[in-house]
């Protein structure tokens, strides 16, 4: 028969520092409350038992909870991980043997944007030389999306980005990238025109624009009507 302390299901929160929350759900002994608002003797049931709580992770480091109920991870370099996940097991002792005292839960771990390249005006072997190493990259995974930074110069016209950027989506398209995993946007001005390429993993923020120039101190010269003959 279970104990009179063993309870059906309880909370145990397995945080990560950089990465969101993970909700493991634990059979466990006592009946307290577990988690982030629980009363000082959390454990509940025999107050004379002192539970042993141990946490192990499958990456990152522990920087704080072990031994507690909650914990928080480092989680630096674990979205380098094919799966993007982090494994965290917890063991209770202290309780009746019939009570059940492991549980394992599963943290996804979302990476930062990450910069790929970069090129300016480029020769047309060069441009595709590099789109071509972009679309090997970007075809290892199903939900990275890449993100176009383009930058306009200071003496580009003003049709500029309009047609570099649709020519880079042309090509990105051809090499097999879906409409849906590829963004760009216009990040203001530098004195050389540059296209920066973004690896963007799925739930990641995208990068903030980097300009050195202020659009205002950008002057477009007035283009003259074509006279018709």
């Amino acid at each position: 028969m279970p104990c009179e302390d063993c309870i059906n299901r309880r909370d145990f929160l397995a945080k990560s520092a950089l990465a969101a929350a993970a909700l493991a759900v634990v059979e466990g002994c006592g009946d307290g409350q577990i988690g982030p608002a629980a009363p000082r003797n959390n454990t509940g049931g025999d107050p004379n038992v002192a539970p042993v709580i141990v946490w192990n992770t499958s990456a990152g480091v522990v920087v704080q909870g072990q031994n507690t109920h909650r914990i928080e991870v480092d989680t630096t370099g674990a979205g380098a991980n094919p799966d993007r996940e982090i494994k965290a097991d917890l063991w209770v002792g202290g309780y009746a043997p019939e009570c059940q005292q492991q549980a394992t839960a599963l943290v996804k771990i979302i990476p930062p944007a990450v910069k790929f390249g970069e090129f300016g005006m480029v020769d047309d072997p060069t441009f595709k030389r590099n789109i071509e190493t972009l679309s090997n990259y970007l075809s290892q995974s199903t939900t990275d999306s890449v993100y176009v930074m383009a930058y306009a110069g200071r003496a580009s016209d003003r049709n500029f980005l309009t047609t570099w950027v649709r020519k880079i989506r042309d090509a990105l398209v051809a090499g097999g990238l879906t409409v849906n995993r590829l963004r760009a946007t216009d990040g203001g001005y530098r004195e050389e025109p540059v296209f920066e390429f973004w690896i963007i993993p799925s739930g990641a923020e995208p990068p903030t624009p980097t300009p050195t120039l202020k659009r205002s101190d950008v002057i477009k010269p007035v283009q003259k009507p074509t006279k018709k003959p």
